[in-house]
């Protein structure tokens, strides 16, 4: 899936221009795949049955990361 994500920002945030301009859009494209795919398992996770068999097991009390307390 990681791929696919990266392949789509990619597309709509292209690496070009000058040096420092392309540290940060490897910077901003990593962030955003991070956290598509982040989102996107969560997503399948919560509202997709079996979806363990897709990306692995997750715990059913599993909360967004600004959910939690400590």
């Amino acid at each position: 899936m990681h791929p696919l994500v990266l392949f789509q920002v990619m597309k709509y945030l292209p690496t070009r221009g000058t040096p420092i301009s392309w540290h940060i859009t490897i910077f901003l494209q990593y962030f955003i795949t991070v956290i598509l795919c982040y989102l996107i398992i969560w997503f399948f996770h919560r509202f997709v049955p079996f979806a363990s068999f897709i990306f692995g097991k997750l715990p059913k009390d599993a909360k967004l990361f600004w959910q939690i307390k400590e």
